[in-house]
């Protein structure tokens, strides 16, 4: 068994009690208390996605296990070059990005940003 705590974990923790119920190597007790804590652990998931929706971040918390997407995946699915750099930097907005960075530092580290990304061309 990982230590990832995520609800990716959660999910393998919860089929293995299941597998183990079926076929005879888990008692009643023991899944009710694996199942108590899942429980536990969802209801608490639910509370963190809450909070993020919340917060309008554009990052899922890694709790999620899910994949951060790609510049190349957001300038695909039509973010420009800056909205693409700002959601990369966790970023609500631009204006946000510009007013926590100041406007040398976010020009500068935006045109770093697309030399590295090759995407210098686009929009």
């Amino acid at each position: 068994m990982s230590k990832n705590n995520n609800l990716n974990e959660l999910n393998s923790i919860l089929f293995e009690t299941l597998r183990g119920v079926q076929d005879g190597t888990i008692d009643a007790q023991r899944a009710n208390a694996v199942q108590s804590l899942g429980n536990t652990i969802i209801n608490g998931a639910k509370t963190l996605l809450q909070a993020h929706k919340q917060s309008k971040a554009t990052m899922a918390p890694a709790f999620f296990a899910l994949p951060e997407p790609s510049a190349h995946h957001l300038l695909d699915n039509g973010k420009s070059p800056a909205e693409a750099f700002v959601a990369m930097k966790g970023y609500i907005s631009i204006a946000q990005c510009r007013a926590v960075l100041g406007e040398r530092a976010y020009t500068d580290e935006l045109a770093a940003f697309k030399k590295n990304h090759n995407i210098a061309n686009r929009m």
